[in-house]
């Protein structure tokens, strides 16, 4: 989206909110779950970890967080979340950001069904999605908002209540340990900036202003987030698997 490398629904913010919620030490060995261009697991990989795996889809985003892990300690495999053929793993951190809510409720399931054998007990299991406000909704109204994100976003999505996340995780046997929420505000300039830098933010305002196709979808994303404005929000959880 315009260049953007940081998609996640609540931002580096959140993201730094959930790694210390993680308490990663040099002792943990960490899978990472669609890390795509490795945004985060530069944060996750600057622990000095005693291991480090990444599990993305993608061959060439495989290759960019490859390029970026010590040699003798990390890697990154081509694999998919519900299939990673890592059970086993003694993982004492799982986590992933901003690719369940892109998954039907069945879909989510799986990925959490396969993350479970992957954690030793005691282990760590991080997310940051994102999510629907509390309140009632029409499906009328849970409707609109999964179409505008869809739109937005170019990619399904099927975020849950910021109640239904932690539910999901308690379903799969996990604990929750930690919940955090911030505001979705994907193309704030605030968020822009925090998120990429000034000049990240500066190459991103170029592109808008350098065309008037690109400037008029800006314009109609910003308007429908901001129509669902006080439905959206962010979630980050951290739970653990009971020992």
């Amino acid at each position: 989206l315009l260049g953007k490398r940081v998609l996640r629904p609540g931002g580096m913010r959140l993201t730094r909110s959930l790694l210390e919620g993680l308490r990663i030490t040099p002792d943990d060995v960490v899978v990472e779950l669609a890390p795509g261009l490795g945004t985060t697991t530069r944060l996750i990989i600057g622990k000095q970890l005693r291991a480090y795996i990444g599990v993305e889809r993608d061959h060439r985003a495989a290759d960019i967080v490859g390029a970026l892990l010590p040699r003798n300690t990390g890697t990154c495999l081509v694999g998919t979340t519900a299939k990673t053929q890592l059970a086993g793993a003694g993982a004492t951190v799982v986590l992933g950001e901003a690719f369940r809510s892109m998954q039907p409720d069945r879909g989510k399931g799986k990925i959490l069904a396969e993350a479970f054998p992957i954690l030793a007990p005691g282990g760590r299991y991080g997310l940051h999605e994102l999510a629907l406000t509390p309140g009632t909704l029409t499906t009328q109204e849970r409707d609109d908002i999964r179409g505008a994100m869809s739109w937005a976003l170019h990619v399904g999505a099927h975020p849950l209540t910021v109640a239904h996340w932690p539910a999901l995780l308690e379903d799969a046997g996990l604990e929750i340990q930690q919940e955090t929420t911030a505001p979705m505000r994907l193309l704030s300039p605030r968020r822009v900036v925090d998120d990429e830098g000034l000049l990240g933010a500066v190459a991103i305002l170029s592109k808008v202003l350098d065309g008037t196709a690109v400037r008029a979808r800006v314009g109609s994303i910003r308007s429908g987030l901001a129509r669902h404005r006080d439905h959206l929000c962010a979630v980050a959880l951290v739970a653990t698997k009971p020992t």
